[in-house]
């Protein structure tokens, strides 16, 4: 079984906390621009959590989730 774990920002931080709760691997990087979420998440084998639509094709490799807003 694959375990996924997560990368986000501060704007996510509530689902993060959430996640944990339920067992989820979450880094939040506060403070981090998208692009540097990304070369995290390629480093260290996670996946982004983001609300931005944005997914720069230098970083198509690394896997995103959007998450809509409320």
């Amino acid at each position: 079984m694959t375990v996924v774990t997560y990368v986000t920002d501060a704007s996510l931080a509530q689902l993060a906390r959430r996640l944990r709760q339920l067992g989820f691997d979450v880094q939040v990087h506060r403070g981090a621009r998208l692009e540097e979420l990304l070369e995290s998440a390629s480093r260290d084998g996670r996946t982004v959590l983001t609300r931005s639509t944005r997914h720069p094709k230098k970083w198509a490799a690394v896997p995103v989730l959007r998450v809509a807003g409320d």
